[in-house]
Parts: C-alpha cells; sequence; structure tokens
C-alpha cells in the first residue's frame, strides 16, 4: 500500500495515464484500469454518468430533493452562521440513507469519521439511492486515490486520515 502511494505520479494526470509502479512494475489506476478490475460495469469510461452530468452543471443538484431522500422529517443540513449549508448529521438520516453512507464511505470515498457527510459527498449519497441514476464508481475511486496522493505530496508525512482502497490496491497490483 505504502509503495503504491509513495510512487504514484503527484502531478494533476489526465484520467487515463493515472499510474505507479510497485515491485518495478507499472500499475494503472486510471478509471478504465479499474472498471476492468471490478468487471466493467460502466464500460464507455468517456460518457458521464448521471451524477457526474449534475455535478458539471451550475445547479445541478437541489438541495431540497437531497434532504428529502437522506433526511428524517424535520431534518436537513447544519447551517453555520454565514447561513452556508455544510454537512447533514448521521444521526438525521433516514435508516436506508444510513446504510448506503457506511457502504459509500467503506468502498469509494474511504475518510476516518463517519458522523455525518459535506454537500458533496450527500449529492453523491443521494444519486447511488435513485433508481433511475448511473454513477461511473471507478472515475470515482480513481479521483479518490488521486486525491490522496496529491494530499501526502502537499502535507508531506503528517496525513491524516487513511490509505484507502487496500483490497482493490492488492488486486491491481497482483
Amino acid at each position: 500500500m505504502r509503495e503504491f502511494y509513495a510512487n504514484a505520479w503527484a502531478e494533476r494526470q489526465e484520467r487515463d495515464r493515472r499510474k505507479t509502479m510497485v515491485t518495478g512494475k507499472w500499475i494503472s489506476y486510471s478509471p478504465q484500469a479499474i472498471d476492468d478490475f471490478l468487471g466493467n460495469p460502466f464500460p464507455n469510461q468517456d460518457e458521464k454518468c448521471n451524477y457526474q452530468r449534475l455535478c458539471a452543471r451550475r445547479k445541478g443538484f437541489s438541495n431540497r430533493k437531497v434532504v428529502a431522500a437522506l433526511c428524517l422529517p424535520g431534518r436537513g443540513y447544519q447551517i453555520v452562521a454565514s447561513g452556508k449549508q455544510t454537512r447533514i448529521w448521521r444521526r438525521d438520516m433516514r435508516t436506508l440513507s444510513q446504510l448506503w453512507l457506511t457502504f459509500m464511505l467503506a468502498n469509494d470515498i474511504p475518510i476516518g469519521y463517519v458522523s455525518d457527510i459535506n454537500v458533496g459527498r450527500s449529492n453523491l449519497l443521494f444519486s447511488m439511492i435513485q433508481d433511475d441514476y448511473t454513477i461511473n464508481v471507478a472515475r470515482i475511486i480513481s479521483d479518490e486515490i488521486q486525491r490522496v496522493v496529491e494530499w501526502e505530496r502537499i502535507r508531506g508525512a503528517e496525513r491524516l486520515g487513511t490509505l484507502g482502497f487496500p483490497a482493490l490496491i492488492i488486486g491491481l497490483c497482483a
């Protein structure tokens, strides 16, 4: 794991060129490589999924719809003094949302805490529980790996959190 992250290219790379060296062998962690490893759930990596299309739009997600789908009645985003919506607490979520949150944080976006989620992650969670939405999981995982790689280079040895995706990385390196 450490060798994978230590040798990964930290420069912002095109998604299809993301790679690292492990025991003298180049390992790709591009969305296409991850998609192939996962059994090709999203075969056309050039096509945007519903989640990516909504993220790209200026007003892609409706906070009202997200709150209605994820939260218990009367609950919603925590609002800070400036009036900005910042996060949803786990205790304010419906049971189904909490289950999907656990799955998402364990498999797609590894973070060290699980008591709340920010607006971006709540949009992903909202997309996951919609029946008619498609999500390019391989692209999300590749982007998260790249975020960890860039964080390591920027912050140095004092990285907070975890090195994510151990099983996936072992599988890619095998």
